[in-house]
């Protein structure tokens, strides 16, 4: 969605403002449809600030994180491979994909990150991969029955659509950071 589209868009100021969290306690699939819309909206401007293939596939100079392609690619892979874990979806999008972006950084292991890794894929592979998930997800919160009642817990197979929620608002905050440096 175009910002001035999205949820949270405040027209007086100009700006997309972040939405709270739906309550679990007492939610709606068009509270959820909201927030879900408003993150991914956040995700797509702040990634389009990123004007070249090389911002997208350069370590950070600290050698501490992945490069911002797999920021941008992981919160939509996380959404697909949660829900196929809580048995919500079957089929992934892209196995390769999955995989690739599946997993971050523990800070307690020094051999995980992708250093001199040259096999990114072209963002425009990624974002059409973005554009499947979000389809995914917005499908699943309109349809599926987990989400016909009000409330979710953490053994629930939706708490994977909130979880979803929370780890995109996480790496928002995360990439924000890396892109200032």
């Amino acid at each position: 969605k175009a910002p001035a589209d999205c949820p949270g868009w405040d027209k007086s100021a100009g700006v997309l403002r972040s939405l709270p969290l739906p309550n679990l306690r007492s939610f709606s699939r068009q509270s959820a449809l909201d927030y879900f819309d408003n993150s991914w909206t956040l995700t797509e401007v702040l990634f389009a600030s990123l004007q070249t293939t090389d911002a997208f596939i350069r370590q950070p100079y600290h050698q501490l994180r992945h490069p911002m392609m797999f920021y941008y690619g992981h919160p939509a892979v996380l959404y697909i491979n949660k829900f196929r874990v809580a048995g919500l979806l079957e089929e992934g999008i892209h196995p390769y994909f999955e995989q690739l972006f599946e997993t971050g950084v523990d800070e307690m292991s020094w051999d995980d990150l992708s250093r001199g890794r040259d096999d990114w894929p072209p963002v425009r592979e990624m974002h059409a991969y973005r554009q499947k998930a979000y389809a995914v997800v917005r499908d699943l919160i309109l349809n599926h029955p987990s989400l016909d009642k009000t409330e979710v817990g953490w053994n629930d197979p939706a708490w994977a659509v909130f979880m979803g929620f929370e780890h995109e608002r996480i790496h928002l905050e995360t990439s924000s950071v890396l892109i200032r440096e």
